[in-house]
């Protein structure tokens, strides 16, 4: 639903929460990030997804990221997604993800 709050946490105690600002079931979401531990703050995280003849693409994508207090930056960023997107492939489409080891 539109402007509820999701949260993830993960086993080393981090926490993201965000807004869901845009949502079409089946289509796509954005999320509007309000608290996390990697100066994503304000950023906002994008899923779309479109049917294709051999099955669904998704396009995803991370807005308005910036380097805050903490120093995490944009390469650590997508360095992190370059891991999970693949899991999250591996995951829809044989049951099985590849979970991040902290």
């Amino acid at each position: 639903m539109i402007n509820s709050l999701t949260e993830v946490r993960f086993e080393n105690g981090g926490v993201f929460q965000m807004e869901i600002t845009d949502l079409e079931v089946g289509k796509k979401v954005h999320w509007r990030v309000r608290l996390s531990p990697h100066d994503w703050e304000g950023s906002t995280i994008t899923w779309a997804l479109t049917p294709i003849s051999n099955g669904t693409r998704l396009l995803f994508g991370q807005h308005d990221l910036f380097v805050g207090s903490t120093g995490y930056s944009v390469v650590e960023t997508c360095s992190g997604w370059e891991y999970f997107l693949p899991s999250l492939k591996s995951y829809l489409e044989t049951g099985k993800g590849i979970p991040y080891v902290y």
